[in-house]
């Protein structure tokens, strides 16, 4: 990615495969570096960033231009020829720069003002109140969030709302076999400490590498809204399967609260990976978000025991995995973009239009500087020497 000053940004997929095959750090994942030298000229560069699947990277204020660029690795397919999909977005506001002001005004004012206002006749009256609640398309989240670990819980968990939560990179591995020697970062990842299987080995046995869950339909179709009540959410696994994957099986559950004990799951059903190696599993049914407050999602990866269909949360099987998420899910209504609107109009508007223009009869000479980005409370005694330029961001 190009930017105006020497420093640029690039983005890469790591296949480790062939000549690339021995490499030790950042495999299969999409890295992501910078470096100086406008990408012609040796330069020391920087590693920000590997991703796995369903993890992101965020840019604050890319390139000096107030919107924070962020990184999301879609979907990583090491099946056949490998390949990694992302999607590059923007957030925040631009800072606009102004045009220089033109040293002279483009016409003279007129000589006195105009004799009756410009303005069409106002209502006779306001309306007699405001509606309760405006009518709202479902309220726009702040984003795909990407969970942090969870000190308490000790599993990732999303601290902010947005449109969809995300593990990131917590998950993995599967108890004592992972990326590094240590394993599954904080093993066993779940709310009630339903322990892994310990049996076999990474990247060629089944392990559960990830967690997505998202505002949806109950179709399981992105709305683009936030996880909020009276909205369905859907979850995604990202796993490692055995030989072609048809021993395996991925089990969804859900709760709206993980402060009981036990905690009440709620299955969402199960499903196959299709194959074998890096695959995605997503729940075989949404599920509708009825209260706000702190929810969370189980997956379990597991190999044939369970027959298909029946719930068990936890099970203890050699090569068998359950990774829980925490997510928030906010109040119907809710978006954090907008003021909550008065509940009566400020003022009433006058029942007839004033009778003479309000502004003094403008000097021949033009003011000294531009004019500012307020209007004062009265005019001024002579005009501006440039007039104000509206700036516009596509």
């Amino acid at each position: 990615m190009n930017t105006a000053s020497a420093t640029d940004y690039f983005i890469m997929f790591n296949r480790r495969s062939g000549i690339n095959s021995g490499t030790v750090e950042g495999g299969d994942q999409v890295i992501i570096n910078s470096a100086g030298g406008e990408g012609n000229n040796y330069a020391e560069s920087e590693l920000l960033a590997k991703l796995s699947q369903s993890g992101s990277y965020t840019i604050s204020n890319f390139d000096g231009t107030g919107f924070d660029l962020t990184v999301t690795v879609t979907q990583i397919n090491l099946s056949g020829t490998a390949y990694a999909d992302i999607t590059v977005s923007v957030e925040g506001t631009a800072s606009p720069t102004t045009a220089n002001p033109t040293k002279s005004p483009t016409s003279s004012p007129s000589s006195s003002p105009s004799s009756s206002p410009t303005t069409a006749s106002p209502s006779v009256s306001p309306s007699k109140s405001p509606t309760n609640t405006p009518t709202l398309p479902p309220p726009p989240g702040t984003g795909a969030e990407t969970a942090e670990l969870d000190t308490e819980y000790q599993v990732p968990h999303c601290i902010n709302s947005g449109t969809s939560c995300s593990s990131g990179n917590l998950l993995l591995g599967r108890a004592t076999k992972g990326p590094t020697s240590a394993g599954e970062l904080n093993s066993p990842n779940t709310i009630d400490t339903c322990d892994d299987g310990n049996t076999g080995s990474y990247r060629s046995d089944e392990s559960l590498e990830s967690i997505f869950v998202f505002s949806s339909d109950d179709n399981g179709i992105p709305d683009g809204g936030s996880l909020r009540v009276g909205g369905y959410a859907t979850v995604r696994a990202s796993v490692y399967a055995w030989s072609d994957g048809s021993n395996d099986f991925a089990d969804f559950y859900y709760t709206n609260d993980i402060t009981a004990n036990p905690i009440a799951w709620t299955y969402l059903g199960s499903a196959g990976p299709g194959g074998g190696g890096d695959r995605d599993i997503t729940s075989p049914s949404s599920f509708l978000l009825e209260s706000s407050g702190t929810h969370a999602v189980r997956v379990r990866f597991r190999y044939e025991q369970t027959p298909p269909g029946t719930p068990n949360p936890c099970s203890n099987g050699g090569y068998d995995e359950a990774d829980d998420l925490i997510f928030p899910v906010v109040s119907a209504g809710s978006n954090p973009n907008t003021d909550s609107p008065t509940t009566s109009p400020s003022i009433k508007p006058s029942r007839s239009p004033s009778r003479s223009p309000v502004t003094s009869e403008p000097t021949s000479a033009p003011s000294k500087s531009p004019v500012t980005d307020m209007p004062s409370r009265s005019p001024s005694k002579e005009p501006s020497r440039a007039p104000s330029k509206e700036v516009r961001f596509c």
